[in-house]
């Protein structure tokens, strides 16, 4: 046999063979990272629907492991008369971590809003909310550390 040929297997076969498989781990889940906070910033998603319609969608991304995180708090002045319908909790390590709080007292259509990521060690945080109606949706975001009040207002 020519020296083209491994135990019977041509050598551009065998090459193929190796290119395929390669490519084949590159996407596989064994390889592939995974969505784990160990790798980067955690997430914290509540979702609040209002009994006046507006939904809110608060948001916190935090630079830190979810084993540092010991809770999400958040806590939303909104406008007198406003009571919360449902709320939906982040899924994963998060959710059991995140509280919330209503108070409704207000007197405009403003509604602020106060996270608090409490943490072993302080690191930055990123709050956001995205507050939905039928007719509109308005995100303001605002940056700061774990372990103080980030406030953001939002008039949807």
């Amino acid at each position: 046999m020519g020296s083209n040929v491994l135990r019977g297997i041509p050598v551009t076969r065998l090459l193929l063979g190796a290119v395929a498989l390669a490519f084949a781990l590159v996407g596989s889940p064994l390889l592939a990272p995974r969505a784990n906070a160990e790798l980067g910033a955690c997430y914290s998603d509540p979702v609040v629907v209002l009994s006046n319609g507006v939904t809110l969608d608060l948001s916190a991304t935090i630079n830190d492991s979810e084993s540092d995180i010991s809770q999400v708090a958040y806590s939303i002045h909104a406008p007198a008369g406003i009571s919360v319908n449902s709320i939906t909790y982040t899924s994963g390590p998060l959710g059991p971590k995140e509280v919330f709080r209503l108070v409704s007292s207000g007197t405009s259509t403003t509604y602020r809003v106060a996270t608090l990521v409490s943490t072993g060690t302080t690191v930055p945080v990123d709050a956001s909310v995205d507050a939905v109606t039928a007719n509109s949706a308005t995100l303001v975001s605002m940056s700061g550390n774990s372990n103080q009040q980030i406030v953001v207002d939002v008039t949807p």
